[in-house]
C-alpha cells in the first residue's frame, strides 16, 4: 500500500477544490515547498501571498522559487500569518495553506504568537 505524507494529501485535496490561476495564502512560508505548489497551482494569471517571521524562510523559499523561474507569481512577506489582514481584503483569497512547525534547520525558539 503506498501512504502518502499528509502534505502531499493537502495537496491532492486542494488540486480537486481550489480554482486554478486563483489567489492563494501560504501561511507558513518555511522552506518554500507549499508556497511553490501554490505558485504553480495559481499559473500566470494567478498569485500567492506567502507569509514567514523568519528571514532565512523568505531566502530559502525565494531561492526555490527563482530556481523553477516563478519568482513573479508570490508576494513574499517577512510577517506572521496573524497579520495577513494588512495585505490582503477580506474574501479575497481563493485558498490558505498552513503548515505549521518549526523551519526545518531553523531556530525552534521562534514561533508565531497572537498580537
Amino acid at each position: 500500500m503506498n501512504r502518502m505524507t499528509i502534505t502531499a494529501w493537502c495537496h491532492e485535496i486542494m488540486k480537486l477544490y481550489l480554482p486554478e490561476q486563483g489567489t492563494y495564502v501560504d501561511a507558513t512560508m518555511g522552506n518554500g515547498h507549499d508556497t511553490l505548489f501554490l505558485c504553480q497551482l495559481a499559473g500566470k494569471q494567478g498569485h500567492v501571498y506567502a507569509f514567514d517571521i523568519q528571514q532565512t524562510a523568505l531566502e530559502h523559499t525565494k531561492a526555490l522559487l527563482e530556481k523553477e523561474g516563478i519568482q513573479d507569481g508570490a508576494s513574499l512577506i517577512l510577517d506572521s500569518h496573524v497579520n495577513m489582514g494588512n495585505y490582503l481584503a477580506p474574501k479575497s483569497v481563493d485558498g490558505m495553506l498552513f503548515n505549521c512547525g518549526y523551519l526545518p534547520g531553523g531556530d525552534h525558539s521562534l514561533a508565531t504568537t497572537p498580537e
